[in-house]
């Protein structure tokens, strides 16, 4: 079937009809069908959210695309053994972005239809399995990247999740990363790694290093951190963190850094955009009433119909969409520079501090109400 030779208006309804993922592989077959699709992105990609760049190092990494809150695979590169081990019917040779390729089309049931509960396996209705050498994957990862970045711009957000013996790969404008590596990686990669996407909304960073990160890291510039580090100590990222929202898991953090942090705070010396802290110890706090006795903590009394309660928004990167985390306390403290108020919780095992942006005046009228 001549697609192209169709009337425009008939080609827009064949258009329509296909998946995003299926349409994106198309415009790998010529110039001309990549051109008539870009002619019409704004109704075939509306519905598109997120391309993911997945590496984990056992057997693919995966390009993802997300629609309307749901996952498919685009692409996936493996090693030429997997391949050839997976693959011995109907592979073809195609020339991909300039460059040849033993490829392989897969096309999965969807189980949607009989388990609705088990949305995990609706992932993907058909992708692409590309035959790679490993030590070439990740500049085929970077010219995959070019190529999505140049028909979607910054309309959609852009994913990496580098997991098990996977490995960052050098992208630029990623959106949010997560980071769950089992081996302790270099700084130096890392810094390579943000130095191209700087300031990132979310960073998810379950991974040791193999030194400590040079103070004016670009990772404690992001905009949502979590860290977990299996016991080791983070107080560097709580030290330099300058972003809105830090948590620190299963870790080790001195006493007198988080006392130091709360000063800056207090001072207005440094934590300026932070909204909340929480902290989730390996071992223990000795003594924890030695952290908030620095400070006038407040309380709200118990007569008040009920405790404050802060919400923040956290990034699920294991299921679609967000998830909501509480602190609900009425034990407080006002910062002695602008007057705003922030709440916390505190336990041998835990900390936790939400900053309200607003006067003790309008906390306590907020309260009331």
């Amino acid at each position: 079937m001549q697609l192209l030779n169709f009337p425009i208006l008939v080609q827009k309804e064949i258009w329509r009809s296909i998946k995003v993922d299926e349409v994106l592989l198309l415009t790998f077959c010529s110039n001309r069908t990549k051109t008539a699709i870009l002619h019409h992105r704004k109704l075939l990609f509306k519905n598109t959210e997120s391309i993911c760049y997945e590496t984990n190092g056992d057997v693919t990494s995966n390009i993802k695309v997300k629609m309307t809150n749901e996952w498919r695979y685009l692409l996936s590169f493996l090693s030429e053994k997997d391949f050839n081990s997976s693959h011995r019917n109907a592979v073809v040779r195609l020339e991909i972005l300039g460059m040849y390729f033993k490829c392989w089309y897969v096309s999965i049931f969807d189980f949607r239809r009989f388990i609705d509960a088990l949305t995990y396996f609706s992932m993907c209705k058909g992708y692409m399995d590309i035959m790679a050498n490993q030590s070439e994957i990740n500049t085929l990862i970077q010219k995959f990247h070019a190529y999505l970045y140049n028909i979607f711009g910054n309309s959609i957000e852009y994913q990496v999740n580098a997991e098990s013996r996977g490995f960052l790969p050098m992208l630029k404008s990623i959106n949010c990363s997560l980071i769950r590596l089992n081996y302790a990686i270099n700084p130096a990669i890392l810094e390579e790694f943000l130095f191209l996407s700087p300031n990132q909304e979310t960073i998810q960073f379950d991974t040791n290093l193999k030194s400590e990160l040079e103070e004016n890291s670009k990772i404690y510039e992001t905009e949502h951190l979590r860290v977990a580090s299996l016991g080791q100590p983070t107080d560097h990222f709580l030290l330099n963190f300058s972003g809105r929202s830090l948590s620190l898991e299963n870790t080790n953090v001195k006493k007198e850094t988080i006392i130091e942090c709360l000063r800056a705070w207090n001072s207005n010396r440094g934590y300026q955009n932070l909204d909340f802290l929480s902290i989730e110890l390996y071992d223990v706090f000795t003594n924890v009433n030695q952290i908030m006795n620095q400070f006038n903590v407040k309380e709200i009394p118990e007569e008040r119909i009920h405790p404050p309660v802060f919400v923040i928004r956290r990034r699920s990167f294991f299921l679609s969409g967000t998830y909501s985390v509480k602190l609900i306390s009425r034990r407080y403290v006002v910062n002695e520079s602008n007057g705003h108020v922030a709440t916390f919780s505190m336990t041998n095992k835990s900390f936790t501090f939400a900053v309200w942006k607003m006067t003790e005046k309008e906390f306590l009228d907020s309260v009331s109400n």
